[in-house]
């Protein structure tokens, strides 16, 4: 038999105010970070919340 494994579905927002890919790079590190085993991730949405704010939506698949 397979070993398999369960893969959890969150969303997450993160921010900088360099740019979208340092938002997106902040936003998995600290996912890791915190201890949450990553399998992947998908940007859903970009925004640039004020001049300098630049606003990512992550969704990514965590080992549950």
């Amino acid at each position: 038999m397979e070993d398999s494994i369960m893969i959890k579905m969150m969303e997450f927002v993160g921010n900088s105010n360099q740019s979208f890919e340092e938002a997106i790079k902040g936003t998995v590190e600290k996912l890791i970070e915190s201890g949450e085993k990553v399998h992947w991730f998908e940007i859903k949405e970009e925004k640039e919340a004020e001049p300098s704010e630049f606003q990512v939506k992550i969704e990514a698949g965590v080992e549950k």
